[in-house]
């Protein structure tokens, strides 16, 4: 499947009709939007703001908290989620209000896109002089851009085992991103990145079946339920 062609590719090539143009959109779904790989026990979870999808992101991030999934965050996000609040600083409202307590979250508030999200959080814990202490993260992020955060935190992050869990802002699940038109136009965006993105080096392939099972190998919370 070519990931350079255009975002009106499916909707306007005669070519992809019918059987063809469903077979592209699960293409596009298994290859792109990944949801959640299998998750384990984690050193940090890194949260990328997202713009109106930003509420999504810290929700997912407080249930992997009350999951005993983690108990460290780093919020990102320069971007104004709303007038009075920038991403990062509302992911930090939401996972408080969720009771996240206030000294496990760590404001990234610099950050404008995901490469910036990974390379200033790990410049953060790196400053810290804790970057030999985490092994483990989760990252969190917008559910059209699954597996392009992945491949930017293997690219960008190399020395962590990294999985990865989403927020949805849209009424529909992503399976069926194909019936709603603002998912679908998001989606077939974030589709047209990638190869420029690889091209760039900004990216590196993942190998999500080797994640998922490396991730069933490692502590689960009911094995190992990290410290508040």
């Amino acid at each position: 499947m070519d990931r350079n062609a255009s975002p009106d590719f499916p909707p306007s090539c005669p070519a992809a009709r019918g059987g063809l143009r469903h077979a592209f959109y699960r293409a596009v779904h298994a290859y792109l939007l990944i949801e959640q790989t299998e998750l384990a026990c984690a050193d940090l979870a890194v949260l990328c703001g997202s713009v109106k999808t930003t509420p999504a992101i810290a929700q997912c991030g407080a249930q992997l908290f009350h999951d005993g999934y983690t108990n460290r965050f780093i919020v990102s996000g320069r971007v104004k989620a709303t007038a009075q609040e920038t991403e990062a600083e509302m992911m930090r409202r939401i996972l408080i209000e969720h009771g996240v307590p206030d000294h496990s979250i760590l404001l990234e508030n610099r950050a404008t896109n995901t490469q910036e999200n990974i390379v200033y959080a790990r410049r953060m814990i790196m400053q810290r002089g804790e970057l030999d202490q985490i092994r483990t993260i989760i990252t969190v992020g917008n559910v059209t851009a699954g597996r392009r955060t992945m491949m930017t935190t293997a690219r960008r992050w190399p020395e962590v085992f990294a999985m990865h869990a989403t927020g949805n802002k849209f009424p529909v699940a992503a399976q069926d991103f194909h019936t709603h038109a603002e998912f679908r136009r998001t989606v077939l965006r974030e589709w047209a990145k990638i190869a420029p993105y690889q091209a760039n080096g900004w990216l590196k392939e993942v190998d999500i079946e080797a994640i998922n099972t490396m991730a069933r190998a490692l502590p689960q919370p009911s094995q190992h339920t990290p410290t508040p």
